[in-house]
Formats: structure tokens, C-alpha cells, sequence
């Protein structure tokens, strides 16, 4: 994780290490932006209180 040292908000779900990098199936790539989108979508309420309480 040192390499997001300088990152505010780090949005690294699990169960992406299940898919390949350069992933071209429409139904995985489906996949990954649901995993992301939920991952944002939970993690975005602690990144707001953590930066209004700074």
C-alpha cells in the first residue's frame, strides 16, 4: 500500500484480484464496475467524515 502513500481515498475491493487486468468479457468487465461502484459507494461516507474532520 506504500504506493498510494500521497492518495486521500484508496478504493481497493478483494474481489477484484479474481479478474485479469486487461479483461475484455463484457459480462467480467460488467462484473468489475459493480464490484467498484459498490466498493465507492460503501467507502465514500468514511472518506467524507475523515475529511471533514482534518
Amino acid at each position: 500500500m506504500q504506493k498510494f502513500n500521497l492518495c486521500d481515498w484508496v478504493i481497493e475491493p478483494e474481489e477484484l484480484s479474481n479478474y485479469s487486468t486487461f479483461e475484455t468479457n463484457k459480462v467480467k468487465m460488467e462484473a468489475i464496475y459493480q464490484l467498484g461502484y459498490e466498493a465507492a459507494k460503501n467507502s465514500f461516507q468514511d472518506f467524507q467524515s475523515l475529511i471533514e474532520n482534518r
